[in-house]
Formats: structure tokens, sequence, C-alpha cells
């Protein structure tokens, strides 16, 4: 009979009182485990007390995991690794059974990372909380607090143990388990901090930061390139895109080429790499200049300006993506935000959904939106949010249902509207982009006649809605 037992292995090495720690707040879990704390020679303070293999000399972050495994004595469930930069703050959910239910509900997963808190430190923005509750499939896990199925493990080899300083061991296992169609997840409903540099910040790692960062790299470098050759970075980190649903950008432009550069730039910067920009120079001063800097843009140049809501159209029935979110040149979105969304609609069966901002006034940043469920009494009292703050599934649109182009404002209120009879939305509680307000007449979201045009979108659904 199969185990549910779970090996959970610690590597320290001059951080007792961190493994202390991480050892004293999983001894709550109430699922079966076995905690193996490996020291990895210490040498500066003493060991953990609750070390269960002491190693002579440092062997690096592989070569303890893989000691640690080598001494188990029975068969597992699962295996979870755990770095002593990590934190483990106070939660509900039992972190251990948690994460071990994650792999017994999906049968083609194989491994499984909790979120990392807001304020963790860490190169992999995907794995940081959304703010929702519930899992969601991703491309790779870090081992900061991962969870392998073991027998899986143990068929693809582990770890290499050429990579010696742990760098490369999560992408090429992430890596094998997409080559396998095998599932990966990240369990939000358990959550664990990051801290980086903290062992070189006390002095404890008996080198620099900078100096294990250069050798790590180049360690990782070398090792996978001999493996995979020269494109290992794109086999281990691009290659995912296939799987990923294309995202289309809409963005649409008139006479601001320096404010359509810093729009840009935002997308550019995105963690989500499946996405298409599709450009419309509404008429304005030619940008073509600042459009070739970018990969993945389709640009269209009109003529004559047609205003906004015809420019959106125009680059909606241009677009392939699956998803369509739009970014207008005055606004900005931060680089968590096509990736939050999308993975949204994949996890959730809204084909809408949207996500809180800032409002930017004179280079300040303010809240601007609050917490709150959508209904459809609810949308029918104020817009939800700007236009780069929500995304939805191509499907929804149409010929009949596109934006309104005899709209002088409002447009996207009036699709927000029509799509509400269509599919329920859902908010993120998560800040993605920032919305400027400034003075003046050129701004891209029209503001003239605001309240009265508010008022003609809301009057056209009134007799739909319940009052």
């Amino acid at each position: 009979m199969m185990t549910d037992k779970v090996a959970v292995l610690i590597v320290n090495y001059n951080m007792p009182e961190r493994t202390n720690a991480l050892v004293e707040s999983l001894m709550r879990s109430g699922h079966p485990h076995d905690i193996i704390v490996i020291d990895n020679g210490s040498d500066i303070v003493g060991s953990s007390k609750y070390t269960t293999l002491q190693l002579e000399h440092n062997i690096q972050t592989t070569g303890g995991w893989l000691a640690g495994l080598d001494s188990l004595e029975q068969r597992y469930f699962a295996y979870m690794f755990l770095i002593t930069s990590a934190e483990i703050p106070n939660q509900d959910n039992d972190i251990i059974g948690t994460l071990a239910s994650t792999l017994k509900d999906d049968k083609q997963a194989v491994g499984v990372h909790p979120a990392l808190t807001a304020d963790s430190t860490t190169a992999w923005n995907h794995l940081i909380t959304t703010g929702k509750s519930g899992i969601r499939k991703t491309w790779m896990i870090d081992n900061i607090a991962s969870m392998y199925m073991a027998d899986w493990f143990d068929d693809i080899g582990r770890f290499d143990p050429d990579l010696i300083y742990g760098w490369g061991i999560d992408l090429e296992t992430s890596w094998k388990a997409r080559e396998q169609r095998r599932t990966l997840w990240i369990n939000e409903d358990v959550y664990v901090k990051k801290i980086t540099d903290i062992g070189y910040d006390m002095n404890r790692m008996n080198m620099s930061a900078q100096k294990r960062r250069q050798a790590a790299s180049d360690n990782m470098r070398d090792v996978l390139s001999r493996k995979y050759g020269d494109l290992w970075w794109l086999k281990m980190t691009e290659e995912h895109r296939a799987d990923m649903n294309k995202v289309s950008v809409i963005v649409p432009t008139y006479n601001r080429p320096k404010m359509l550069q810093r729009a840009l730039d935002s997308i550019a910067k995105q963690t989500y790499r499946n996405i298409e920009i599709v450009v419309i120079n509404d008429g304005g001063v030619d940008v073509l200049d600042v459009v070739s800097q970018f990969e993945n843009v389709v640009y269209i140049a009109k003529s004559k300006n047609s205003g906004l809501p015809s420019a959106r159209n125009t680059g909606i029935r241009v677009s392939t993506g699956k998803y369509i979110t739009y970014l207008d040149d005055d606004d900005m979105i931060y680089s968590h935000s096509v990736e939050t969304m999308a993975t949204a609609l994949d996890n959730h069966p809204e084909k809408l959904v949207y996500t809180r901002w800032h409002k930017w006034i004179n280079e300040q940043m303010f809240v601007e939106s609050v917490n709150q469920l959508y209904t459809k009494n609810r949308l029918l009292r104020h817009n939800i949010a700007p236009v780069h703050c929500i995304m939805h599934h191509r499907d929804l649109l149409d010929d009949n249902c596109m934006f309104d182009e005899c709209l002088p404002n409002h447009e996207d209120y009036d699709l927000w509207l029509r799509l509400s009879d269509k599919t329920d939305f859902r908010q993120i509680d998560c800040i993605t982009g920032a919305y400027s307000i400034r003075d003046g007449s050129d701004q891209m979201s029209l503001k003239q006649n605001h309240f009265d045009g508010f008022h003609f979108v809301r009057n056209r659904y009134l007799e739909h809605y319940d009052q």
C-alpha cells in the first residue's frame, strides 16, 4: 500500500536559527512526514538542534539534498525541499498536507509550490501570490519550498549533481515535467516568504553573495549548455510559451510617442511571454521608430483619426490571441499584469477578469480601486476598472459586440455591460497597473461630458437589471 508520508529535506549551512524555525513550523503539520535536516559542514556557528545528517564538509546545496535523499530508509509519497532563506509565516492551513493534497488531486501532477508572499524577493515573479485562494498551473517551480512526487522524481534521476550550487535544478526538473506533459502547480492556500541573501548579509556563507551568484551562474551555464546545447536557456525558460495561451494587448496611440514608449516598455517587461502587441496609430505623428524597438508587434497606421473605440476595434480585428487586454498609450502595466490575469482565465470559469489599479496624478501613485466582488447590479452603478486592468476571452466579441464607435466616451463601460450578459466577471485582488490623470484636452480616455456620458450608457441597460 502506497504511503502518504512526505520526506521534508532542509540543507543547513551556518543558519541554525532559521533551520530551527522552519522545523518548528513544520512540526505543527498533521500530515504524516519526516523532517531530514542535513548539516552541510557548518563551520562558523553550531549545527541545528534538529540535525539528522551531519556532513563533514560543505558539498553545496544540491549535494546536501542528494545526501539527504540517499539517507532515506523507506519509501515516501513525496519529497519536499526547503532552503533556509525561506520562512513559513503562521497560517491556518497545514502546508505539508495542503501541498500533498494538490499532488493527490491531479493524477498528472508531479510538482507543487506554495505561493510566495508579496514581500518576498525572487527572480521568479510567477510564484508571487495573486491574492486569491486556490491552485493555478505554472510552467516552473523553484526549490524555495517545492514538493515533488517521489516516484516520479526518482525516475527522472533526481537533481543533477553537477549543478552543485542549486541553480538550474529547478529549471531542468520543471522542463522534464513539461516534456512528459505532467503538471506543476502553485497552491495559493499556503505561502512562504523568501528573503534573498540573508545568509550573506549575516556573514555566514564564507563568500560574498556576488561571488556565489557568479559561480552558480557559470556552473549552470556550463552544465546545461553541455547537456542541451547553446540554446539551453531558450529550452528551459521559453519553450513553455507553446503551452501558454496567447494574449493580444491592444494599444491605440495618437500623437504621444514618448508616452507610447513607456507603455510599450511596460509590456516588454511582462513575466508572461506569449504576448502579441497590436499598436494602432490613429492618424497621429509617425511612431514607427518607437514601435520598431519592440518584438512581436503588429503595427497599423491609420490615415486619419477615427477615435478611440474605432482604433481599439481595428486592433481587435487583426489580433490573434485567445485572450485580449488593452493598454492606452498614457497608461502602464506592472510586470505581473498579463500573467496574473491570463492565469486566472486559465483556471476559472469566468471569461472576463479584472484587477485593481493605481491612479497616477502628478507623478504620485494613489490606490484608486477597492476590493469589491462583482455583481451585475454593482456594475450598473459604476465602471469596474480601466481597460488595462481587464482581460477577457476573445470569443466574447463578435461583429455585434465590440466597442460602440458612436460613443464619445464610456465606450469601455458600455462594452462591459454587454459582456455581462455573456459571462460573470472575476475580480483579482491585485494591483496590476497605473491609470494616468492629467490636465489637458489630449487625453486618450476622453473626459468631456463625463457625467452625461456615464448616464447615457447606464440608461441603455437599466431595464435589463434588477433595481
